[in-house]
């Protein structure tokens, strides 16, 4: 299973502190679980985290990290930006990026674009809608027993290569 980590819950998801997350850490670092990253506007976001590059390359050299298309992600995100007609969705970003890679969970600390995330009609038929996650030790566990792994595979074209969760 591939998991969205928005950018303003990074410290809490990499947190030695932070319990709520922990079972989602454990899980992308000693289990099946991925993380996604992708398109202009996240990379450029994550750039502003440099205390985590090292973390995300540890990540990467084991496999646990899927770097998706960005000009796809970018795409996506154009479309449902010309279609959004509400200002108080700013994370069109994060919703391209579950279209694109059908990603199963995303933890953030910004609890006001769950609405949005959640909303059916941005998803294409047949899709599944992610579960939103923002440290609930509850939750979690549900999460990760009941979601199927997460088979990322490298295909030759852009558009077959995704994440099928």
């Amino acid at each position: 299973m591939c998991l969205v980590l928005d950018i303003n819950a990074f410290h809490l998801f990499f947190s030695k502190d932070n319990q709520e997350f922990n079972p989602l850490k454990k899980w992308i670092i000693n289990g099946s679980g991925k993380l996604v990253f992708g398109g202009t506007k996240y990379w450029n976001e994550f750039k502003k985290t440099n205390k985590y590059n090292r973390i995300i390359k540890e990540l990467r050299s084991k496999n646990k990290v899927v770097y998706l298309d960005t000009n796809a992600i970018d795409n996506i995100q154009k479309r449902i930006d010309k279609e959004n007609k509400d200002n108080a969705f700013n994370d069109t970003h994060i919703l391209a990026i579950f279209i694109y890679s059908r990603s199963r969970i995303f933890c953030s600390n910004d609890k006001k674009s769950f609405k949005f995330l959640t909303d059916m009609t941005w998803y294409p038929n047949g899709h599944s809608i992610p579960k939103m996650y923002s440290g609930n030790l509850k939750i979690v566990k549900k999460l990760l027993h009941n979601h199927k792994v997460c088979k990322y595979h490298n295909a030759s074209s852009a558009h077959d290569s995704f994440c099928k969760c």
